[in-house]
């Protein structure tokens, strides 16, 4: 199996760690952070879930045909065609949470 980018476009997402307003301990939270996006994490998470790295001092912490799977190498040339995931209002959020939760409930 390979990567392919599909000539139409294709969506993409962010998942990152972010510090909330008021957090109790904002030190260890930016800790956490810097942890999680250091060129080790980045390059690890890679390798355990299939995650391209959010750093690029990781790229060269992987190996080949890691870094092929992933599609490092063409990433760059395929931005154009990435179309980010957008909020789809407050109601829909709303419906998604309320379908999460009962999806959980049962298998719980």
């Amino acid at each position: 199996m390979e990567l392919a980018y599909p000539e139409e476009g294709f969506i993409a997402w962010y998942d990152g760690p972010c510090l909330v307003s008021q957090a109790p301990h904002p030190e260890a939270a930016y800790a956490l952070i810097d942890h999680m996006i250091s060129p080790e994490v980045q390059a690890q998470l890679g390798k355990e879930l299939g995650y391209a790295p959010a750093n690029q001092k990781a790229v060269d912490l992987m190996d080949p045909a890691l870094k092929a799977s992933l599609g490092v190498d063409q990433a760059e040339a395929n931005l154009s065609r990435v179309q980010f995931q957008r909020s789809l209002g407050a109601a829909y959020e709303a419906k998604a949470t309320e379908v999460w939760q009962k999806a959980k409930a049962q298998v719980q």
